[in-house]
């Protein structure tokens, strides 16, 4: 059993707290600020909760990456990474997790919460959250305390709904080996980090919209890009029989449709010519490092151009049916 640990909202404030919870409530405000007021808000927040997941993967000391969870939730193979033996099992939690970060069903309870002495009326509510989540990590030693956070901090209110991506956590926390203090810093310093990676990957995905955009605009005969487009923006890793079945087109049309956008550097192929293909959206080849960094200041597309509007509009509006085509299907992958 871990030695007893002094809960983290019963330690000092000093001066060194106080900046570090500051800075970590500002850059999630800043995040929920954005993602409220974002055009891609639903497709952020599912890629968030494939990160979120991850993380709470590795705080399992489960060998997963980033790229493991979208290639098993996507339902697809990436050329040179196999799945390991247990990969169907550290999935369980997920689809009853997302229903709760991305949808309306309600946060299971932690073991052993509401149980602890009552907060002070003056502790700050993302001390509450991360104390709730720390006295859960160590009564229950499976995934769930990990990916309570996003939830738990919604509910205390200090963000307007679930951010999947901040889920965070120290292995420290279920053994007794470091100062509370250093313990609670890192955290802190992990949820300011989190935050303001969430902002970086929606710049990316809000880029990736314009670029869709751009391209549909100056292209003669855009044809089905534009819902290509859309589908990208739910289901990030495609291949030429998905693409086929849900735009109802020819699996070599389908092909084709990719071959163009990935010309258009708007998707990359990750697959060689020898395998079956996949195609990854720009964005997430970018944010899990499968793309080096550019150099130099690359060519940017305003997301909020005036001469953008029609195309974005149209894109918007591409992605609103997929949305209601994929909600009602029974093949839908990517959840």
């Amino acid at each position: 059993m871990p030695a007893q640990q002094k809960p983290f909202d019963q330690l000092d404030y000093t001066p060194e707290l106080i900046s570090s919870l500051l800075s970590a409530s500002s850059a999630i405000g800043a995040l929920d600020a954005r993602v409220s007021a974002s055009p891609m808000a639903a497709a952020w927040k599912r890629r968030a909760s494939w990160t979120g997941y991850a993380a709470a993967l590795r705080l399992q000391n489960e060998p997963f990456e980033e790229i493991d969870v979208i290639a098993h939730l996507c339902d697809f193979t990436l050329p040179a990474r196999e799945k390991g033996p247990t990969t169907g099992e550290v999935f369980t939690e997920y689809e009853m997790w997302s229903h709760t970060v991305l949808g309306d069903a309600p946060r299971a309870p932690l073991r052993g919460e509401g149980e602890g002495a009552l907060f002070a009326p003056d502790v700050p509510a993302i001390l509450r959250a991360l104390t709730t989540v720390d006295l859960a990590a160590r009564a229950d030693m499976s995934i769930r305390p990990w990916l309570a956070l996003p939830s738990i901090l919604s509910e205390l209110l200090l963000t307007s709904s679930s951010l999947p991506c901040l889920v965070i956590g120290d292995h420290g926390q279920r053994f007794a080996r470091e100062p509370r203090m250093v313990v609670l810093r890192r955290l802190l310093a992990q949820l300011r980090s989190a935050a303001e990676e969430g902002v970086e990957r929606l710049n990316r995905l809000e880029q990736s919209r314009a670029l869709f955009a751009a391209a549909i605009r100056d292209v003669q005969r855009p044809g089905a890009l534009p819902k290509l487009a859309a589908l990208f923006s739910h289901e990030p890793a495609l291949a030429p029989i998905r693409v086929a079945r849900v735009l109802s087109m020819s699996r070599a049309g389908a092909g084709k449709l990719l071959g163009r956008a990935a010309e258009l550097g708007l998707v990359r192929e990750l697959s060689g010519r020898d395998t079956w293909k996949v195609f990854l959206a720009r964005d997430i080849v970018q944010s899990i490092g499968l793309e080096p960094a550019e150099r130099g200041r690359p060519k940017k597309i305003d997301p909020y151009d005036h001469d953008l509007a029609p195309a974005l509009t149209a894109f918007d509006e591409e992605m609103a049916e997929i949305d209601a085509l994929l909600s009602e299907s029974s093949g839908r992958k990517c959840s």
